[in-house]
């Protein structure tokens, strides 16, 4: 009896990695990658910033991972990147097909002119080995932002994607950026059953900023807030990850530069 319960038990953990692996590797994260780019031109009209080779694409030792990065001006934005980013096991010939991902995703981050009254836009979304992780939240500093004539985060009447969204916004974000966060950001976690969930409430809002970033007044001085959050994420951010250990610190601190500042 004792070993009938044991093998169930067994059999019940296997069918559960079973079910998360079949989900990371069905992930379609490059289709996700190219819907993000198409949403950013359909509202920008984007001319391309020229890049340091190694920083358009990066390759780590032994194949482990690439990061691709595209950088942009457009009208009122003096920095758009989009940087599509993968960390993977060597491939090993005969069993390719079952190479599980550790992470892949991509960020985006949007700068406005420093004169326009706008926030700064940043968001990632993630794919890790059992669950999503999504952020997307508009930043800058109070007294900027006191100055805006309009929110930047979607509309309570806008198509949120269910339970997802709602979880996401219930997060404020890690510590080191509430003081610049809007309040009503994408922070969360999720299962990876939820993916199209959790992607279309990216969606939703880089689609609300984007809208609401369209015709922005200028007037305003926005360096300071702009510098204040390069700090904060240049301390806290691919220096100090995954990214830095991979593709070494020197190219990590270049990387976060091209993003943030």
């Amino acid at each position: 009896m004792i070993f009938e319960k044991l093998a169930a038990d067994v059999a019940r953990r296997l069918a559960v990695v079973e079910e998360i692996w079949k989900a990371r590797l069905e992930i379609d994260m490059a289709g996700m990658v190219r819907g993000a780019r198409a949403r950013l031109e359909e509202h920008l009209s984007l001319t391309p910033l020229p890049l340091d080779p190694d920083l358009a694409e990066k390759h780590g030792p032994f194949g482990v991972g690439r990061i691709a990065t595209h950088a942009w001006q457009a009208p009122g934005f003096r920095k758009v990147v989009l940087s599509e980013i993968s960390l993977e096991p060597p491939r090993i010939p005969m069993i390719d097909n079952f190479a599980l991902p550790l992470i892949n995703g991509f960020a985006i981050v949007l700068a406005p002119e420093m004169t326009v009254k706008a926030p700064l836009f940043a968001c990632d979304f993630m794919a890790l080995p059992t669950r999503i992780s999504v952020n997307a939240d508009d930043y800058a500093s109070s007294d900027l932002r006191s100055q805006f004539a309009v929110g930047f985060g979607p509309r309570d009447d806008a198509p949120h994607s269910g339970g997802v969204a709602s979880a996401l916004e219930s997060d404020q974000g890690p510590s080191w950026l509430r003081a610049l966060a809007s309040g009503h950001g994408l922070h969360a976690k999720v299962s990876l059953r939820e993916v199209g969930d959790a992607f279309a409430a990216l969606m939703v809002h880089l689609g609300a900023y984007l809208e609401a970033s369209r015709g922005a007044a200028k007037g305003v001085d926005g360096a300071r807030s702009q510098q204040i959050f390069f700090e904060a994420f240049h301390v806290h951010g691919p220096r100090v990850g995954p990214l830095a250990q991979v593709f070494g610190k020197p190219w990590a601190e270049r990387y976060s530069r091209i993003l943030f500042e």
